[in-house]
């Protein structure tokens, strides 16, 4: 099956962030229109899209929603695993990577997608299907 890894929805927004966000994460929406930040932790709400290139503060990024980009991983993911922004750990290089869903039984999750590729450690990228980003689901 073919995907279109470039994202069927490509938004751009000004970065806001004094450590920059980095290619293929999640970024959230800004504190004004037309701005996007970098997530700010675990299962991070307001999902704005994911990022093509890294950007410095004041510069436009590019985002992809809705289609299948990969994103970076913070830890081992199978393939079709329901994914959510994972902590940051306090490091901002680790800002925006994803994270199987494993919240507790009745937490509200922020979901970004689906796993459609597998990686098998951190900072490998997997392809995630994004169709349902930004959904919240109960787990």
């Amino acid at each position: 099956m073919a995907y279109n890894t470039q994202g069927i929805s490509r938004k751009s927004a000004e970065f806001r962030g004094a450590e920059g966000c980095k290619a293929k994460r999640v970024l959230v929406y800004g504190d004004a229109v037309g701005e996007a930040k970098n997530a700010p932790g675990a299962n991070a709400g307001n999902l704005f899209g994911v990022t093509f290139d890294s950007a410095e503060d004041g510069k436009a990024v590019a985002l992809s929603q809705y289609g299948f980009p990969e994103i970076e991983i913070s830890q081992p993911i199978p393939v079709n695993t329901r994914v959510n922004v994972a902590a940051d750990g306090g490091n901002p290089n680790d800002r925006g990577m994803i994270k199987p869903v494993n919240e507790a039984v009745g937490t509200v999750v922020n979901l970004v997608g689906i796993t459609k590729s597998a990686g098998t450690r951190k900072g490998q990228r997997v392809m995630v299907d994004c169709r349902r980003f930004g959904e919240q689901i109960v787990v």
